[in-house]
């Protein structure tokens, strides 16, 4: 075990500011989470939610050794995280200090007070328990955004490392864990009660979720739709639910985006089944009406997609970043951060009696799993994902009608 004293005790956390503290059990040994803190192939594939991952990772993995993350870079400036290595005792525990920076075009540069990172990696059975303790954050608004940061990590993390086992096939496929009908039926009962717990906790997590407050929808939206403007109002029908899947379709772009389009393929025909609870569902989009409906005809699907004409819908509610900037400086997934000009996400709406609008919810990144059976039906298999030794977990889905064709 190597340790770094310089700076450990300015990075300290003020007093009345308590440590961002982010726990999660994964489903690997200690090495190898481990590895994915440390390896940049590893942390490109897990750091932030955008297919191909970083620009680049860059760790010099010593006691006093530099690691630089970039997130972006273009003519304009380049934004990364960057720190120094304090603690380094494979596979137990990493300290660090992390600033985030923006360089610009014409040298300037602008970066965060330094922070410090504490993760800690303990075995649990056949899993690792890890704590991340994120220190000297000045601001709650930084708290925030710092921590949403890392539980998105610690989401895609546990994606990453769960479907990324060494020689999955060779080992898990050739000599399975082949034990007695009893003896199966003993673990699936302790599993199941589980899943039971699970099953229980999701349902107390809904119910917080429908006890969230809301936000009155004050500016009149008007979006172009396959009956003319439509207002927002007008996209619930005679329901008082709205449900909004932010579709990923730039102004410019000639196709949806692959992976927007998996989860469309899910939900497509599912509008008679929430019409009969009162929930409406709408798809709504950037790119011009015509070119939505262009892309619609081609996979066959007939659920309703709305554009956005330009209104700033999307924008508004966190998934359109033109520029790749964001003035309200909430981010993608409320993280403070932005990766692309256009990403996913789900809305609801509830419309009151008098005609008013509220906002109820908003989820994005892994947010959106529940709505994808595909990847629910593969959670149930052997195998799972399967997305070991990919450049990020989503690079083998293909919009409908290219699987098998020439890329």
């Amino acid at each position: 075990m190597t340790v770094q004293q310089s700076e450990k005790e300015f990075l300290k956390s003020p007093p009345g500011h308590e440590p961002v503290i982010v726990e999660g059990l994964f489903r690997a040994d200690p090495a190898r989470v481990f590895k994915a803190f440390t390896a940049p192939e590893d942390v490109s594939c897990w750091f932030i939610p955008k297919p191909g991952g970083l620009v680049s990772a860059e760790i010099d993995l010593k006691v006093g050794g530099k690691w630089c993350f970039i997130i972006d870079r273009t003519q304009e400036k380049q934004i990364h995280f960057e720190g120094e290595y304090f603690v380094i005792d494979p596979p137990h525990r990493l300290e660090f200090s992390w600033r985030h920076v923006q360089e610009f075009a014409d040298g300037s540069r602008e970066a965060t007070d330094a922070s410090r990172v504490i993760v800690t990696f303990t075995q649990a059975g056949k899993a690792t328990e890890v704590k991340l303790h994120h220190e000297a954050i000045k601001t709650e608004d930084a708290r925030r955004g710092v921590g949403g940061g890392w539980n998105g990590c610690f989401g895609r993390l546990a994606g990453f490392v769960s479907n990324s086992r060494p020689n999955l096939q060779e080992e898990d496929m050739t000599s399975p864990n082949f034990v007695s009908r009893d003896e199966w039926l003993g673990a699936r009962k302790t599993l199941l009660a589980k899943e039971k717990a699970f099953t229980r906790e999701r349902d107390a997590l809904s119910a917080a979720r429908r006890e969230l407050p809301m936000v009155l929808v004050e500016k009149d939206y008007v979006f172009d739709t396959e009956a003319g403007k439509k207002s927002l109002s007008d996209l619930f029908g005679p329901h008082p639910q709205l449900v909004v899947y932010h579709f990923m379709f730039g102004e410019t772009w000639e196709e949806g985006c692959p992976s927007c389009s998996f989860w469309a393929d899910n939900y497509e025909r599912l509008d008679k089944h929430l019409a009969a609870r009162d929930t409406a569902l709408v798809s709504i989009s950037n790119a011009p009406l015509e070119t939505l409906q262009a892309y619609k005809k081609r996979l066959g699907w007939t659920f309703n997609w709305v554009s956005t004409d330009g209104n700033g819908f999307n924008i508004d509610y966190g998934v359109t970043f033109p520029g790749k900037e964001d003035p309200t400086g909430n981010g993608y997934n409320y993280s403070g951060n932005v990766f692309a000009e256009e990403l996913p996400g789900v809305s609801t709406f509830l419309k009151l009696d008098d005609g008013r609008i509220g906002h109820s919810y908003s989820t994005y990144g892994r947010g959106l799993d529940m709505l994808n059976m595909a990847y629910n039906l593969l959670d149930l298999t052997p195998m799972g994902r399967h997305e070991e030794g990919l450049s990020y977990p989503m690079a083998w889905v293909r919009r409908r009608d290219m699987y098998g064709a020439e890329e």
